[in-house]
């Protein structure tokens, strides 16, 4: 039978074996990812934004965070993960609508050795198109410039200056209406909310006239790249609006 003095050494031994290991960190099937989103271009004025990291083979939200802007960069670091394979989401908050605007690729995390590492994250994507067509009637304008504006509208600086990411643009000839339609496509946009307009540019008075536009707003993000059929009607004799 063991004597008493015995059994109390084991018991110290276990317990200075247990405080070991707490001191070490933590066990063998946790570890953290951590990483940044490169800011490319503009986000949306106003948006909350967070990262969420998912199982990937679930698509379960795992844990989120919000995130704070440094310089170009937007980091995140999720701890006391369990081994597995992830994905990080960056999403933006505005309005009541959630926009995912870039997703980092597979994860893997084998244990706490994944702790080490840094995971470099995708710059904020712009891969957006948006196509449709434009019925217009009336005369073509004899002087001016003519052209189909696709412009963030979720931006705190709005111009109608083309930059072909956050603000794309093309000029129109008499020609180009054929059968008294326009047909219109926009390539790599960036991720927000847009309003798509047909307008007319003054170069004497440098004002702008609006003569048709789309209804409402179309977003353009991570899982709703493509928008197709996006036609509206316009008048070139109402030019309402302008600036």
């Amino acid at each position: 039978m063991e004597s008493r003095s015995r059994f109390l050494l084991r018991v110290l031994s276990a317990m200075t074996l247990a405080l070991a290991a707490a001191a070490a960190g933590p066990a063998d099937d946790q570890g953290a990812i951590a990483g940044a989103f490169t800011v490319n271009n503009a986000l949306p004025e106003g948006a909350a934004l967070e990262a969420v990291i998912l199982d990937a083979v679930s698509g379960r939200p795992v844990a989120n965070q919000v995130l704070s802007q440094q310089g170009s960069e937007l980091p995140y670091r999720f701890p006391g993960l369990t081994a597995g394979t992830y994905k990080i989401r960056l999403i933006a908050k505005r309005g009541g609508r959630e926009m995912p605007l870039g997703e980092t690729d597979e994860v893997q995390l084998a244990g706490a050795t994944a702790s080490k590492e840094k995971v470099a994250a995708p710059a904020i994507r712009a891969d957006g198109v948006l196509s449709g067509r434009v019925k217009v009637a009336g005369t073509f304008p004899a002087k001016g410039m003519v052209f189909v504006s696709a412009r963030r509208s979720d931006m705190k600086h709005k111009s109608f200056m083309p930059d072909d990411l956050n603000n794309a643009s093309f000029e129109l000839s008499a020609e180009d209406v054929g059968g008294d339609e326009i047909a219109y496509r926009f390539q790599k946009l960036s991720y927000g909310v847009y309003k798509v307009q047909l307008m007319g540019y003054d170069y004497e008075t440098h004002k702008t006239r609006t003569f048709g536009e789309l209804p409402g707003e179309v977003v353009i993000d991570l899982d709703h790249r493509e928008h197709a059929g996006r036609d509206f009607e316009a008048d070139f004799a109402k030019g309402g609006g302008g600036s």
